[in-house]
């Protein structure tokens, strides 16, 4: 009984690893109260917006995150899947092109209904990524 609870001790430590409390020293009373997750992704890059192109996105397969939330707080994971991501405001992908592989920190702000990429960082060509895990 001991050895199944510290393993649920460090299976919970390790999820939480995976989020980082982003709240800044300036925020606003209303806002410094809200945990907003984060979360470290790779994935290829198979889309990016076009300028001028309506309804062109970035779109990323990514690996599964075990760790993601859903809006309750709860742990639910999420699988490898691509899909579409809005980006932060000032984020330039001016050097991120189609069959890219990156590293990519994606903010999960759910009170304030805005998930969005923050941070890309590229990756090399050769990275192997697996995109059968299940969260």
């Amino acid at each position: 009984m001991r050895r199944l609870s510290l393993s649920l001790f460090l299976l919970l430590s390790l999820s939480l690893l995976a989020c980082k409390d982003t709240r800044s020293s300036s925020a606003s009373a209303s806002s410094s109260a809200a945990h907003v997750p984060v979360f470290i992704v790779r994935g290829e890059v198979t889309q990016v917006p076009v300028e001028g192109k309506p309804g062109s996105q970035f779109m990323v397969h990514h690996e599964a995150i075990p760790g993601f939330v859903d809006e309750t707080g709860a742990v639910v994971g999420m699988g490898s899947m691509t899909m579409f991501f809005p980006t932060q405001k000032g984020l330039s992908l001016a050097s991120i092109h189609p069959g890219d592989k990156i590293r990519f920190t994606l903010s999960v702000d759910w009170p304030n209904n805005k998930v969005e990429i923050t941070k890309i960082d590229p990756l090399p060509a050769d990275t192997k990524l697996d995109f059968s895990a299940k969260p």
